[in-house]
């Protein structure tokens, strides 16, 4: 109940002097300012005007000396053609010489003389035509002529400087400078020359006109100046006004705050001003503790998604906020509370009053709730697939196989079951885990009996069209573990463990993962990838995230290559070093769809010299078997042949770090383009070291070349955006359909997220998280951040359904949609796309002044 006086708004006397720093905050800053202006143009840029302007003369009179002593030279190849004699030859050059002059005036013009040194012509010096020039002298006393012969013994050409005559006025001495050249085959040489009275004129007028320029800014700042001083006069009894309103106001907030009821905190500008006794006691704080501190900092690390809602928040003009979070207390314990944010507004101070409320068991509950309903949705949605899409090949082995060698091969084969073949290859049984452990440890049964001793018998089956939970269901019913699969004409074709069907509920694709993991040839891998169309349609007709379902592709493709190289290796011999291959572009970044190339290399480590280019044609070869049974498996081969079995993508692991540095450090068009693919590179099998070791190398290589940043903004903006018009991005396909090309819109927000990311030094791959940590370091804004995340899933679910249609239809997939397939509110939510495109556009221009 303290009582807060309202300050004396009425006082008369509250301004009447500038403040007292207002000579330095204003005077001073001006006056070095405008000092440093005139010296910079005095001191600096007119010296380097009479210089630059000096060289331009320089360089101007040995042009036109060149040129006339090619007027020589063709007149003498005219006398070696025998045209002419060499003294007809050189009266025609004279006679012409005579005549030559060029300048404003018309009045410069050249001379020659010969090695002697002996004047052979000057227009305006006819006197000394035919005279011998050892002697003469300009008005200095300087030996020109003599110098000049000197100077063309030495090095053919070169500039001699003197005192001569005002062109044609010969009472006028003015300081002069020539090129003169030599011409050999008769023995001249030739010369022209500017009057450096010339260029001082015209730097003399160039300071004048400064001067006057700077006069004037002179003039203008010192009216600023003086507008300056009467405004700070009023602006400073405003703000005295305006303090001791904002201190009553801030008095009266606090005073609301310490009145309520309930846990409340009040903040200002970002900065929490004051607590209110029953929130202290709620989470064990006292005033010191959070007075200055963001409110950002009562967030615990797992509230990540509620802390981006209340930034969100702060950014919009919403006034009201309800959200769910975990708070900290003084003790680092959490609790979770209903946080209602109310914006406030203290005399153009911006804050927030925040009142908490701990969140009831029951809430939790109820939340927990909706949570694993979620889950069970997402589960049924597998559990209602047919079983033919989650079996594996079965194994099997002949009936009289003795035990030992029936566990060595379950062993071998990473399996828990065989199916035991009678003498015509008939399915009599199956034999498990199991029934190794209950029927042979358990009873003593020697290793060396037959196999069908142990088994049981007969193998259940089900139909590959029966759903998984009938399956499932069969399994619980016969108290089976594992359950064959008979395709139409009963020939049994899969088989189905207990273990297998729970794994689904819990991850669809651990099944997909586990028969890649279990096959033991590459037509089963190949098999096995194709059932990854069927988890990604479930996905998309369920509205699961573009992201999720890049992850779960990801996963499958990265599970699918490390098997493939296993399986290489087998068939050749065991590498001869430690290697990474590594995978590339999309698939580097976990954002494969269904019309995805390959993009991969290979990392070996140093070998010898003398053997280095056996140990690659090693990698090379067992590359092109990877390659080619990943296009098996659906994955295209790369068309600019980025890829492991090229020679190209295929180094140690210095040849890398060298190939990164010429491509960094001469970032040339096909550089940048092959520096791009491979900068999302990501460790798919092998020694991950080398790939850690070659992504700190490209670090370093950034700070000392941050100019290849430019380079790869500029190589951005060749994919040009169509503001918010459809038809400036739209292409038409060989068959005459208009349609758009997803892929190239794409390019621009993972270009993007990987331009700003690499500058930044994140490590992430994938183009979302990259954008989350750019968020996070304040590089981009919210609203900016979640324009193109949007924009992002809106073209990813766009390629997903438009390549699952082109299955459907038995097309070969790929990133075109035709414009018929989008619906009006598609059209809309494409042409934000584009606006988003054309910002990210600008963004690259204005960053790296494009």
């Amino acid at each position: 109940n303290t009582q807060h006086p309202e300050p004396n708004t009425q006082n008369p006397t509250i301004m009447t002097t500038l403040p007292k720093n207002f000579i330095w905050r204003y005077i001073f800053p001006v006056t070095i300012s405008i000092a440093a202006f005139i010296i910079s143009i005095f001191v600096l840029l007119i010296p380097s005007l009479e210089q630059n302007l000096m060289k331009q003369k320089k360089a101007m009179i040995q042009e036109l000396t060149q040129s006339v002593w090619s007027i020589l030279a063709e007149f003498h190849e005219e006398e070696l053609a025998g045209k002419w004699t060499r003294s007809e030859a050189q009266e025609q050059v004279l006679a012409i010489f005579q005549k030559l002059r060029y300048g404003d005036e018309n009045k410069d013009y050249y001379w020659i003389t010969d090695m002697e040194p002996r004047m052979v012509i000057h227009p305006y010096r006819p006197d000394l035509n035919g005279q011998d020039l050892k002697n003469y002298r300009d008005p200095k006393g300087k030996l020109l002529f003599v110098e000049g012969v000197r100077t063309v013994m030495q090095a053919d050409e070169g500039y001699i400087d003197y005192f001569w005559q005002w062109k044609d006025d010969s009472s006028r001495v003015v300081p002069k400078l020539s090129f003169i050249k030599g011409f050999k085959p008769w023995g001249w040489i030739v010369g022209t020359g500017i009057y450096l009275e010339d260029v001082h004129l015209e730097i003399n007028r160039l300071k004048n006109r400064l001067s006057w320029v700077s006069l004037i800014i002179i003039l203008a700042v010192s009216a600023i100046l003086f507008f300056i001083v009467r405004t700070s006069l009023m602006t400073e009894k405003k703000r005295q006004e305006a303090e001791g309103k904002l201190k009553h106001s801030r008095a009266r907030y606090r005073s609301l705050v310490e009145a309520s009821t309930e846990s409340t905190l009040l903040s200002l500008n970002g900065k929490i001003s004051y607590i209110n006794p029953f929130f202290l006691d709620a989470f064990g704080y006292n005033q010191a503790d959070l007075t200055g501190q963001s409110p950002e900092s009562l967030f615990a690390k797992g509230s990540k998604d509620a802390l981006n809602t209340y930034r969100k928040f702060l950014s919009s003009g919403d006034q009201y906020l309800q959200l769910e979070a975990d708070w900290l207390t003084a003790d680092q314990q959490l609790k979770s509370v209903i946080v209602a944010i109310s914006r406030i507004e203290i005399n153009q101070e911006k804050g927030c009053i925040f009142v908490p409320k701990e969140l009831r068991k029951t809430q939790k509950m109820s939340r927990q709730i909706d949570e694993l309903e979620e889950e069970l949705q997402t589960s049924l949605l597998f559990m209602n697939q047919p079983v033919k899409h989650m079996a594996h090949s079965p194994l099997s082995t002949f009936m009289d196989t003795s035990i030992k060698e029936c566990a060595q091969l379950l062993t071998k084969k990473k399996q828990n079951g065989v199916l035991i073949r009678g003498q015509k290859g008939e399915y009599l049984g199956i034999v498990t885990d199991h029934d190794l452990r209950e029927r042979v440890t358990a009873e003593d049964l020697s290793t060396e009996a037959a196999v069908y001793n142990t088994m049981t018998s007969p193998l259940i089956v089900i139909p590959e069209h029966a759903l998984v939970f009938e399956a499932l269901l069969l399994l619980n019913e016969k108290q089976i573990s594992h359950i064959g699969i008979k395709d139409n004409f009963g020939q049994v074709v899969g088989l189905l463990s207990y273990e297998d069907l729970l794994s689904i509920q819990q991850n669809s694709t651990a099944f997909i993962m586990r028969q890649i993991q279990y096959a033991q040839d590459t037509d089963d891998l190949i098999r096995f990838s194709h059932k990854t169309v069927g988890i990604v349609q479930v996905l998309e007709q369920s509205g699961a995230k573009s992201n999720n379902i890049t992850r779960i592709m990801a996963r499958v493709a990265d599970a699918l290559c490390r098997r493939f190289i296993e399986l290489a290796i087998q068939e050749t011999d065991h590498p001869p070093c430690d290697f990474a291959f590594l995978a590339l572009g999309s698939e580097g970044r976990g954002e494969q769809t269904l019309a995805t190339d390959q993009d991969n290399a290979i990392i070996f480590a140093d070998p010898h010299a003398e053997s280095y280019d056996s140990v690659q044609k090693y990698f090379t070869t067992l590359g092109a078997k990877v390659n080619h049974w990943l296009d098996q498996a659906g994955y295209a081969f790369c068309i600019g042949e980025v890829m492991a079995r090229n020679t190209k993508w295929c180094h140690s692991q210095s040849t890398w770090k060298k190939q990164f540095a010429q491509w960094i450090n001469n970032p040339q068009p096909d550089a940048v383009l092959n520096s791009s693919i491979f900068l999302d590179f990501r460790c798919v099998y092998g020694n991950e070291a080398f790939v850690r070791q070659l992504a700190d190398h490209v670090r370093t290589l950034f700070v000392e070349s941050p100019a290849f940043f430019f380079h790869l903004g500029q190589e951005m903006l060749r994919f040009k955006t169509g503001g918010e018009h459809i038809k400036q991005v739209t292409i038409t396909d060989p068959n005459g359909i208009e349609g758009i090309d997803l892929k190239k819109q794409i390019f621009l927000i993972t270009g993007f997220a990987r331009l700003y990311g690499l500058q930044n030094d994140i490590n992430e791959r994938h183009s979302l998280s990259r954008l989350n940590l750019l968020l996070k370091k304040q590089i981009i804004k919210a609203d900016f951040h979640d324009q193109i995340v949007a924009s992002y899933h809106f073209l990813m679910q766009l390629r997903f359904r438009t390549q699952l249609q082109q299955l459907a239809q038995n097309q070969k997939t790929d990133n075109f949609i035709p414009l018929s397939l989008l619906s009006e509110l598609e059209k809309g939510q494409f042409k934000k796309v584009l606006l988003t495109l054309t910002a990210i556009h600008r963004k690259i221009k204005i960053d790296f002044n494009l």
